[in-house]
């Protein structure tokens, strides 16, 4: 396992001069007409990510990569087939990307801009839960997931995350994380959260979470592959949250009650 090394916010020039470690940015904005919501992250020029069309609620792949300047490119790609669907070329300019996109067929250029997220959501209340079911008929697994939450006037009080599959073999896996096991800390976008028994900067297993709003998502990501080691399986060598082959995937939460993306 390499050994990692915490790094603090960066500012957006900090971004444009090449970060030594990498940084998730979350973004709200628009393709044309129709609303997004994206993340990405950079190590060095390169970007990874994924957007989706608020009306959707699917993930679509990015990578891609930024020079000094703040130009930009990223190829958007399914993250079923890996096949590309378009692209997006602009230029970063104080939290604020923008350019064109056209899609892999060489359509007309349509405008875009994605404003980076940095709402602390101080002033949020609400109750937001979600459920999903699905089954994997070529590896005979049947999936759940769920997520509560709970906002007050930017407090978190709840948070109930479960994700668990269940073979024809009897073979059963799982993740949970509950709210007294973590601490907020601060971040540099919506609410974000370290586990209590997490030790930054040393070499063992690591978990945050970032909570991340619009005016109509809920975004609740476990883990952060920006830092070594934090896939939200466990903190420090000691405490589990996921079983040995369990994995977590992001929850989209909206007024339909049914958690999104499908991981």
């Amino acid at each position: 396992m390499t050994k990692t090394i915490a790094c603090a916010a960066l500012t957006f020039a900090a971004l444009l001069s090449s970060p030594l470690c990498a940084q998730t940015f979350f973004f709200s904005g628009k393709v044309g007409t129709a609303p997004v919501f994206a993340s990405l992250s950079r190590d060095g020029n390169q970007l990874t990510g994924w957007y989706l069309y608020t009306k959707h609620e699917k993930q679509i792949e990015l990578q891609g990569t930024i020079d000094s300047s703040g130009k930009f490119h990223l190829d958007e790609s399914s993250f079923d087939t890996t096949k590309n669907t378009g692209s997006f070329t602009g230029n970063a300019d104080k939290g604020v990307w923008h350019g064109t996109w056209r899609d892999a067929k060489g359509g007309a250029a349509t405008a875009f801009s994605l404003t980076e997220n940095h709402d602390s959501l101080a002033k949020l209340s609400g109750d937001f839960r979600c459920t999903e079911k699905h089954s994997d008929k070529k590896y005979g697994y049947d999936y759940s997931r769920s997520a509560h939450v709970t906002f007050a006037k930017g407090a978190i009080t709840r948070l109930d995350l479960a994700q668990t599959s269940q073979g024809k073999d009897g073979d059963s896996q799982g993740c949970y994380i509950g709210l007294d096991d973590f601490k907020r800390i601060p971040g540099d976008a919506g609410v974000l959260l370290r586990a209590k028994a997490d030790k930054p900067g040393e070499d063992t297993q690591h978990c945050t979470i970032r909570i991340v709003s619009d005016s109509k998502l809920l975004f609740i990501a476990p883990g952060d592959l920006s830092e070594n080691g934090n896939d939200c399986k466990g903190a420090d060598d000691e405490v589990m949250f996921c079983s040995p082959r369990a994995n977590w995937g992001e929850f989209l939460i909206d007024a339909s009650g049914v958690c999104k993306p499908n991981d």
